[in-house]
């Protein structure tokens, strides 16, 4: 049993081990080290890969999701006045514009 003042052994864990590899590494190996280390942990859970996805499939959704709501701003004129549905359109259509081409704007939102 331990005293009351002494502090507990900590079982060795992942960074007791990391401590005890590197203690003696220099600083420009361990920087090596943990360039090398993020490359591969960036090939091996397909960084890149996972975020070209993630951004095609937002910039797929985009068009459908302008649409409805323009769809919506005409069921939502009964609730509103006209100024507020027109500035909500403008303020889509801006956007849109910043995301979209010309052509892709007219096409899908005008």
């Amino acid at each position: 049993m331990q005293a009351a003042n002494e502090t507990p052994e900590r079982p060795p864990g992942r960074l007791h081990r990391a401590r005890v590899l590197y203690r003696n590494v220099s600083k420009r190996r361990m920087a090596w080290h943990l360039l090398k280390d993020t490359v591969n942990s960036c090939i091996e859970y397909r960084i890149l890969g996972l975020a070209a996805e993630a951004a095609f499939f937002t910039l797929l959704s985009l068009p459908p999701l302008l649409l409805g709501m323009i769809g919506l701003l005409g069921y939502v004129d009964e609730w509103t006045t006209t100024t507020t549905v027109a500035s909500i359109e403008r303020n889509i259509l801006s956007a849109s514009q910043t995301v979209l081409s010309e052509r892709g704007v007219n096409d899908f939102a005008k």
